[in-house]
Parts: structure tokens; sequence; C-alpha cells
């Protein structure tokens, strides 16, 4: 999963233009801590521990 394609490619569109892009190292430092937060959860953790009508 990634939350912006840019950082996933070694140089992004605003690289290839500029040389440097100021988003990009945030971007894969968002990416990866979400993935690492997503990585904890288990179906059990995302479900209500008494859905209604139960």
């Amino acid at each position: 999963m990634t939350l912006d394609l840019c950082a996933t490619l070694r140089r992004c569109p605003t690289e290839e233009r500029r040389g440097f892009c100021y988003l990009k190292p945030n971007l894969v430092r968002v990416n990866q801590e979400i993935r690492e937060t997503l990585a904890g959860l288990t179906l059990k953790d995302l479900l209500p521990e008494n859905p209604p009508g139960a």
C-alpha cells in the first residue's frame, strides 16, 4: 500500500524537473509508518467487540 505513488519511484516527476523533491522524503516516511501500523492490525482489531444485534 502506498499513499503517494511518487514515493515508490526512483525519481518522481518533480525530481526529474527540479533535481529534488522536498515532499518525497516525508511521503516515504509516512508511507512506511502507515505500513507498519497496518501490519500490526488483525481483522479482530478492526471489528467491534460487541456488534449491534449480537
